[in-house]
């Protein structure tokens, strides 16, 4: 089994609220526990922003916003790096070549170039992962 997985914000927020979980989140959540959990630092923002508008819609108090913080600096994500904006970075072209978005398309950059699995529950991440054979949690 890897060592390190890439993570993105959307497995991390179905960590954190049960009703966007599921069994595929429990499993990783799980493995994941013994492993290096990277990201590109937009996690961050990402992550944030998930639980701001959490917030607003009244899903979580600030109580909760506070405890989530919390459940996500433990998670120790290391935040492995800055996005090339160039027109011939890698980002852009996985962005291009498997239409998504910027933001999708540097998760997946980070798992093409470290050579590791990648846990999403966004449908076209995951199809663009498979497609660029990346290796899978067992």
């Amino acid at each position: 089994m890897p060592k390190a997985l890439v993570v993105d914000c959307s497995m991390i927020l179905s960590w954190c609220f049960p009703d966007e979980g599921d069994a595929e989140s429990e499993a990783i959540l799980e493995v994941a526990r013994d492993m290096e959990l990277v990201a590109p630092s937009l996690l961050n923002l990402e992550f944030v922003n998930g639980l701001i508008v959490a917030e607003r819609r009244k899903r979580i108090t600030r109580s909760q916003f506070n405890e989530l913080v919390t459940f996500f600096t433990d998670l120790c994500i290391s935040f492995d790096r800055e996005d090339q904006v160039g027109p011939e970075s890698k980002t852009v072209e996985l962005a291009r070549s498997h239409s998504l978005t910027a933001y999708d398309a540097s998760y997946l950059a980070l798992a093409v170039e470290r050579k590791l699995p990648l846990a999403t529950h966004d449908k076209s991440l995951k199809r663009a992962a498979r497609k660029c054979r990346l290796p899978k949690l067992k």
